[in-house]
């Protein structure tokens, strides 16, 4: 599984690669810290999936969203969010799942988990969760 990372705060940027790092199968292609240029970032990349900050700074999220749904191909969007009011804004504006930013990792391999067993199209990528 291809994921692209697109997170402002470094700290949780540096997490989330050193967790995808440790998953079998999984290859982190990019990683961006606000919406410029974000979607041409993934268009040149081709991630299976796009982990994405709701607060990224730059272009208005639902507008990002709406960009990123015409994309060809499109990848499957997990919104990532510490404000769980969020989620069914994020989910109707065409992310494909939410995943609040305070779970244990667990819970956002199994999101990534369950993404993967969607998508068996491609690929037959399996994770270790830590």
């Amino acid at each position: 599984m291809r994921i692209f990372i697109a997170e402002p705060d470094k700290e949780l940027r540096v997490a989330l690669q050193m967790l995808l790092h440790q998953q079998a199968g999984v290859h982190v292609t990019g990683l961006a810290v606000s919406t410029e240029g974000l979607v041409a970032q993934v268009a040149a990349t081709q991630p299976d999936v796009l982990l994405l900050d709701w607060n990224l700074p730059e272009e208005p999220m639902l507008d990002l969203l709406a960009q990123l749904g015409q994309a060809d191909p499109r990848p499957q969007i997990v919104v990532m969010s510490v404000r769980a009011e969020v989620e069914q804004e994020a989910l109707a504006a065409g992310a494909d799942a939410f995943v609040k930013k305070n779970v244990p990792p667990q819970d956002l391999l199994a999101v990534l988990q369950s993404l993967s067993a969607e998508d068996k199209t491609e690929t037959d990528d399996e994770f270790d969760p830590v």
